[in-house]
């Protein structure tokens, strides 16, 4: 519960840093970016309700799901802000992305609770979890290469880029919780989730740090 307390804490601090370079330079791809961290932490927050109301195994499963699709659509809106970076991003298609998401949402809680309690929970980790996080996993790769490709590409003095190292330190941190949590679909062990948990709110720190970094140095 810690971890969670600390995640929600660190994606806030990214959060007010995206809002007020969005203020500033009113590039709309900021707004995908700031929409996936606002899912993350919703996603995040999920988790925090399991560790809290999670004594039965339909709140302990549901739980988990919700957090699984939240946290794929996350990464999905943080890879659309660096894909539209360069390229023409209206609010009409925003708002389209995010229509979308709540339509796959809602078909993916109707389908789960179509079925009966016995037949679904006990496979959703190891099959719908484990898929979840692997798209994740491609998701990441992404873009950690758009970010290497962005850091890296010009000269840039050595402060600057040790702070935007951080970046990709952190989403590489958050690739490595994501393997983690295949593997606690895989096997259900503590010890899996307890690290993933803790890679996550480690990734997050990288990523705030970097942040506050390119703040003081403007």
């Amino acid at each position: 519960m810690i971890f969670q307390i600390a995640t929600i804490f660190l994606v806030g601090i990214i959060l007010f840093f995206t809002v007020k370079a969005y203020r500033i330079t009113k590039e709309t791809f900021l707004l995908t970016f700031m929409i996936g961290f606002i899912l993350l932490e919703i996603s995040i927050s999920f988790v925090l309700l399991n560790r809290l109301f999670g004594q039965t195994a339909i709140i302990y499963h549901t739980t988990f799901l919700i957090q699984a699709i939240l946290q794929t659509a996350a990464f999905v809106f943080i890879a659309l802000s660096y894909f539209f970076r360069n390229r023409d991003l209206s609010i009409r298609r925003i708002i389209t992305f995010i229509l979308i998401l709540a339509g796959v949402l809602s078909v993916s809680l109707v389908f789960f609770f179509s079925f009966t309690t016995t037949t679904v929970l006990p496979v959703w980790r190891t099959i719908i979890g484990i898929y979840m996080y692997s798209i994740n996993l491609g998701i990441l790769a992404y873009i950690i290469y758009n970010i290497y490709i962005t850091t890296f590409s010009k000269a840039k003095k050595r402060t600057q880029i040790l702070s935007d190292v951080l970046i990709p330190l952190g989403f590489i941190t958050l690739t490595i919780g994501q393997i983690l949590w295949v593997f606690w679909g895989f096997t259900d062990t503590n010890i899996s989730l307890l690290l993933a948990n803790l890679l996550f709110a480690i990734g997050l720190g990288f990523l705030s740090t970097s942040l506050l970094r390119i703040w003081r140095n403007r």
